[in-house]
């Protein structure tokens, strides 16, 4: 039998920036780091908030 890793993946989508900001502080609060959590942002290319991009740096 070969080694399956099970994961699970959960979107949310939020209002606010400061909202994303919130629930990915408390996402890291609860053991997951910069590597599992991802963001997306709407709106023009390069405009992600500072605050929101660990996560285009990790790739």
């Amino acid at each position: 039998m070969s080694n399956v890793n099970n994961r699970e993946t959960v979107v949310a989508a939020f209002h606010s920036v400061e909202d994303a900001q919130a629930a990915i502080h408390r996402l890291k609060e609860a053991g997951f780091t910069e590597e599992q959590i991802g963001v997306v942002s709407h709106g023009e290319r390069g405009t992600l908030p500072e605050s929101l991009q660990f996560a285009r740096r990790q790739r």
